[in-house]
Formats: structure tokens, C-alpha cells, sequence
């Protein structure tokens, strides 16, 4: 199998996690700023977040290789004990979609509220999918997902809160710090992440990055270039006196912090799983 079917074959994957983590942050730094808008930005932020966990939700279905066999799977669902952290992860994710749908039709406040708790309850099932696998994928760890998971959800919550919702110079200072705080423990997590993969003895292989054809280092180093980049933009932007009026270049800050943590996701899943499936 070549790179190009590796990365295609897992790219669903890789926009479901994107997104619905993007989507868990973006919820979690909002309902910080709760008091601070308005009922028209409330129901924005519903519809924002309603669109991303739906794209997520849309591109978890290809990961089956054809949508028309979800129906199948959740109807086999409950009969296998293997995967029983999926349910879970599928619950936490209709869960968050239905509160944000109940708050455009009640204007709960309590229910933007929820919207980050159970999306954190939604990455710790996410992550404990993985580490359930640790056995016949030693390249997982339960611990170390979920900290990849969270740092993801928080580097883009931030640049998705500064792009759609921060509009005083109070927001965006928070939105940038906490997206730097979330970038600084996402490369943390990719360093714990390259040592443990890299103390993984497999039968047969000396050296478990060379199933990566050295490919390794280009997607986790590239990843967190473009999102490096990505930030320095949002800080080049709120520097100057047009600060409230560059959506433009905060949207292509967002873009590349988004493509950024894709890279290092493919890493993750495609370079890794694939090749172990394969042997």
C-alpha cells in the first residue's frame, strides 16, 4: 500500500477527530465567556458548533469505507466486547449535538454549559478506544491519547473562539493564550508520543519508525510548523491596529493550525495502524 492510499484510507478518521475535538474546545473556552454575550451570539455559537460536530459526524461514516454500512455497525454495536468504549464516544457525541440543538430551541443557559463537560467525557471515550487496542497496537497508549486529545481540543478551541466569537481585546488575548498553552502541551504530547513509540519492541522489527518509510518526522514536524505559523499570524494580526478587522487572516490562521494538527493526525493513525494491520 502506498502513502497516498495510507493517507487516504485514514482521512476520514483524521477530520472526525479534528473537528469534533476543535468543536469540544471551541465549547469549553465559550462557556467561559458565557455572561459576556449576547442571546444572538449564543445561538451563533450553537450553529457553529452544530455545523463542526455534524462534519464530523459526516466524515466518521466514510472511515467505513461506505456510508451505507453505518446502519449495520450500530445495529452490531452492543454485541461486541472489544470495542466497547465505541458506544460510548458515539453517545458523548450525539449527547453535545443534542444540547446545543435543545438551547436553539430553549435558551437554556445551563446547556451551553454542559456542552464542555460532556465534551471532555467525548475525548476520554474517544481516547480509550485506543488504549483498549494497546495490546494488538503497542504503539497506543490510553494516557497519552487523551493528553494529545485535550491539547488538540484546546490549541483549536482557542483559534476558533478568536476567529468566530472574540470581539473585545479581552477575548482575544485569552483566545491567543489559551491557544498557545494548548499548542505548548500538543507538542509536548507528540514528544512523550515519539519516545513511547519509539521504546515499542515488535517482533520482527528493529526500529518501529522505519514501517514509516521515514515519513515520520516530515508529518509531525510539518504539522506543528504550519500550526506554529498559523499562531504567529493570529499574533502578528492582534499586534496591529486593525486587529478587530482581519477575519481574513485569522481565517487563514485557522486554516493552517486545522491542516497542521491533520499532518501530525495522520502520523498518528495512518503511518502507524496501517503498517502494524499490514505486518
Amino acid at each position: 500500500m502506498t502513502l497516498s492510499n495510507l493517507i487516504v484510507s485514514e482521512l476520514p478518521l483524521v477530520i472526525f477527530t479534528v473537528m469534533a475535538q476543535a468543536s469540544v474546545g471551541f465549547s469549553l473556552i465559550y462557556a467561559l465567556h458565557y455572561t459576556q454575550h449576547t442571546a444572538l451570539e449564543h445561538a451563533y455559537f450553537s450553529k457553529l458548533f452544530l455545523v463542526f460536530m455534524g462534519l464530523s459526524v459526516v466524515a466518521s461514516l466514510f472511515h467505513l469505507g461506505d456510508p451505507f454500512h453505518a446502519p449495520y455497525m450500530m445495529v452490531h454495536l452492543f454485541q461486541s466486547t472489544t470495542i466497547a468504549w465505541l458506544p460510548l464516544e458515539i453517545l458523548g457525541v450525539g449527547s453535545v449535538m443534542a444540547l446545543a440543538f435543545l438551547y436553539l430551541l430553549k435558551k437554556i443557559p445551563s446547556l451551553l454549559y454542559a456542552l464542555p463537560f460532556f465534551g471532555i467525557l467525548t475525548l476520554f471515550a474517544m481516547s480509550g478506544i485506543y488504549g483498549s487496542m494497546s495490546n494488538t497496537l503497542p504503539t497506543w497508549d490510553f494516557g497519552l491519547t487523551f493528553f494529545l486529545f485535550a491539547s488538540s481540543a484546546l490549541v483549536l478551541g482557542g483559534v476558533c473562539y478568536r476567529l468566530f466569537c472574540a470581539n473585545d481585546a479581552h477575548k482575544i488575548n485569552q483566545a491567543f493564550f489559551i491557544s498557545l498553552l494548548g499548542f505548548i502541551f500538543f507538542a509536548m504530547s507528540l514528544v512523550l508520543y515519539t519516545i513511547h513509540i519509539g521504546s515499542v519492541r515488535i517482533e520482527g522489527i528493529e526500529n518501529v519508525f522505519e514501517m514509516m518509510h521515514g515519513y515520520y518526522g516530515f508529518f509531525t514536524g510539518g504539522g506543528l510548523l504550519l500550526m506554529g505559523l498559523g499562531l504567529a499570524l493570529i499574533f502578528y494580526n492582534d499586534s496591529v491596529k486593525t486587529r478587530f478587522t482581519c477575519k481574513g487572516q485569522i481565517a487563514t490562521s485557522f486554516a493552517l493550525c486545522m491542516v497542521g494538527l491533520a499532518l501530525t493526525r495522520i502520523a498518528f493513525y495512518g503511518l502507524i495502524t496501517n503498517h502494524l494491520f499490514l505486518g
